[in-house]
C-alpha cells in the first residue's frame, strides 16, 4: 500500500510542507544562525575598511613617493610647469625627480597634482633624513649649475650660500646680482649640467 505525500509515517526529510504552514523551529534557528553569520561577515568587511580608511589618513604626500620609490610620475606643479621622471630620493618635505643627467628637488608643498604613484607607501623610514636646507647645502659644496623655478620665474646660476630659510643664487653672467630667494618661494631646483 502506498501511503500519501503528507503521510505522518513518511521521514521528515521527505515530507512536503503544504502551503501556509509554519516553518519549524530548527529551521527558523538555522535562519537566525544564518543571518547572524552573514551580519557578522558583513561587519567584519565594514571594520577591514574602516581600519583601512583610518590608516589613509594618516598617510601623506610623502609617504606616497617614499613608498614608490623608482617609479615613473607625471608632477603637475605650482608654478604650471610640467615634471617627468623617475622617483629617486624623499625626503619629508621634499622629492628629488631624477630625468636622466638631470636631478630635479621638488618641494613637497610645491607638488599640485601627481600621477604615476600606486597606493603603495612608507613611513617615515622611507625618508632620507636630510632637511630640503641640508640637501641644497650639499649642492651648494658640489657649485652644482642649478636652475631655480620660484613662482613665475626660471633662475641659473650656482647656489652661493645657504641659509636657514633661504638660499643665495649667483646669476650666469659676469657681475650678477647675488638673489636672495626663500625656500617658501622655490618650487624646484634642478641641478644641470654645463
Amino acid at each position: 500500500m502506498v501511503e500519501p505525500a503528507g503521510d505522518a509515517h513518511q521521514p521528515r526529510r521527505h515530507r512536503r510542507r503544504p502551503p501556509g504552514s509554519s516553518v519549524s523551529g530548527d529551521e527558523r534557528l538555522q535562519d537566525v544562525a544564518a543571518q547572524l553569520q552573514h551580519a557578522s561577515q558583513l561587519d567584519a568587511r565594514r571594520s577591514a575598511r574602516e581600519l583601512a580608511r583610518l590608516e589613509r589618513g594618516s598617510i601623506g604626500l610623502a609617504d606616497r613617493f617614499a613608498g614608490n620609490g623608482g617609479t615613473q610620475v607625471r608632477l603637475t606643479l605650482i608654478t604650471g610647469g610640467v615634471l617627468r621622471g623617475t622617483v629617486a630620493e624623499v625626503g619629508a618635505d621634499w622629492v628629488t625627480i631624477s630625468d636622466g643627467d638631470a636631478a630635479t628637488l621638488v618641494r613637497m608643498d610645491a607638488v599640485q597634482i601627481a600621477t604615476g604613484l600606486s597606493q603603495r607607501s612608507r613611513g617615515a623610514d622611507g625618508f632620507d633624513r636630510r632637511s630640503l636646507r641640508s640637501v641644497l647645502s650639499d649642492w651648494e659644496e658640489n657649485r652644482r649649475a642649478v636652475v631655480v623655478a620660484a613662482g613665475v620665474q626660471t633662475l641659473r646660476g650656482r647656489i652661493a650660500a645657504v641659509w636657514a630659510d633661504h638660499l643665495d643664487l649667483r646669476g650666469d653672467q659676469r657681475g650678477a646680482d647675488l638673489l636672495a630667494i626663500p625656500f617658501s618661494a622655490i618650487a624646484t631646483v634642478t641641478s644641470v649640467s654645463r
